[in-house]
This record gives structure tokens, C-alpha cells and sequence, in this order.
């Protein structure tokens, strides 16, 4: 027979995993992870995926009738380019993960032909511009941006980096993919996209 402090172990070693939560003693499971999203789920990916002013509106009939078959014979949309990432999967993953983790990276960069060997950046985002993915990461006292199907070879460093603001508001304010120096024309050769 089991008891109380069995099942609390239960829960809380063996299940980790699960994005459980208790309220009052009581434990359940986040309703985010039920295989249900919400309008305000489906807003804010619109937004993070950049498509949020396409539509007129993102209320919540206007969401429903989206994701009614019936509607959708009546939009079609033609958006833009998007290089293919298709393999890549993992290691977009990873560089997730270092990220949210803020643990440095060594990656290998191939550019014209050649690579270079980077040993410790601190990678802080990755960024969609114009359809191609980029990522950003302070080599040093340099932010750069990398091509992403250009970077090979992650390896996930042991050492951790601090979290730094005015990267994080360079990075949202900039228009384009260019930051400080390389922005004033003299950009790094191995920096450039295509």
C-alpha cells in the first residue's frame, strides 16, 4: 500500500518530466500540454513567426473560422521564401538548448569553400531575416551573425555565459542582421550570409 510521501516521490522524481503543477495539494497536468491551444497560443505564435499583421484580425470567431475547413477554401496565401532546413532539425534543437541554457558553443563555419573554427561564442538568438536563418552569438566582445546552414560541427560547451540586456535590445532593435562594426560597411568575412 502506498503512501502519501510514496506517491509525492512518485510524482515529483519519476514524473519530472511532465509539466505538472500542484495547486492545493492537489497535482495536475498544465493545460498547455492537453493537445489544446488556446487563441492567445495561436496569437503569439503569429507574432513570433513574424505573420501577425497578415490578417485583418487574429479575434477569436476570426481564429475559429481559420481553422474551419470550410473556410479555408477561401484564403490562399503566397508568402515568401524560406531556404530549407530540412536535416538540419537537430541541430536547430540544439542551438535551442544552448541558448535557453546560455552555455557556450564551438561550431565550424564554412564559407567560399573554406571553414574556421570558432571555440567558445555565446550564441543569444536565432533570427529569421527574410526568410533565412541566422545566428546570433558574441565571439568575444563581437556579436556576429552565422548563416545557420552554414554552421556544422556544435559541440555544447560545459561553461555557462551571463545574460546581457543591450544584446538582447540590439538584436530586437536592428533592422537587418548586421550589428556595430559590420553594420558601418566593413563586415566580417565570415559573417556574411550568401
Amino acid at each position: 500500500m502506498s503512501t502519501l510521501r510514496t506517491v509525492s516521490v512518485t510524482l515529483n522524481v519519476r514524473f519530472a518530466y511532465l509539466p505538472l503543477q500542484k495547486t492545493e495539494g492537489l497535482y495536475h497536468l498544465d493545460p498547455t500540454f492537453l493537445g489544446k491551444l488556446t487563441t492567445r497560443d495561436v496569437e503569439r505564435f503569429a507574432c513570433l513567426a513574424g505573420v501577425r499583421g497578415l490578417f485583418p484580425s487574429l479575434s477569436d470567431d476570426f481564429l475559429r473560422d481559420i481553422f474551419d475547413t470550410r473556410m479555408q477554401s477561401a484564403l490562399l496565401v503566397k508568402g515568401h521564401n524560406y531556404e530549407d532546413l530540412a536535416g538540419k532539425e537537430p541541430l536547430f534543437r540544439q542551438l535551442e538548448q544552448a541558448i535557453i541554457a546560455r552555455r557556450h558553443i564551438a561550431i565550424s563555419y564554412t564559407k567560399d569553400e573554406s571553414s574556421k573554427k570558432y571555440v567558445s561564442l555565446a550564441p543569444h538568438k536565432l533570427m529569421n531575416h527574410k526568410g533565412i536563418w541566422y545566428l546570433a552569438a558574441r565571439d568575444g566582445d563581437k556579436l556576429k551573425t552565422f548563416a545557420f546552414t552554414r554552421i556544422e560541427n556544435l559541440r555544447i560547451l560545459g561553461s555557462h555565459f551571463a545574460p546581457d540586456a543591450s544584446i538582447d535590445r540590439v538584436l530586437v532593435e536592428e533592422e537587418g542582421i548586421w550589428f556595430g562594426e559590420e553594420k558601418r560597411g566593413d563586415r566580417a568575412q565570415d559573417c556574411q550570409a550568401r
